[in-house]
């Protein structure tokens, strides 16, 4: 079930971040850390960041 609810917040960051870069350009004020954001760590490694270093 966790796998599940990570891949719907990942999707809707994506969809986000799509719509931020396309404002950006719009505005000409590009996003230089969004891919870091993104693809910076996986929601495993952010699990094991809130369980003192034990991914689940």
């Amino acid at each position: 079930m966790k796998i599940h609810w990570c891949a719907k917040i990942k999707d809707e960051v994506e969809k986000l971040a799509y719509q931020l870069n396309e404002e950006a350009e719009r505005t000409e004020r590009p996003i230089r850390r969004l891919s870091k954001v993104m693809y910076g760590s996986t929601c495993a490694d952010n699990a094991g960041r809130r369980n003192g270093g034990v991914s689940e």
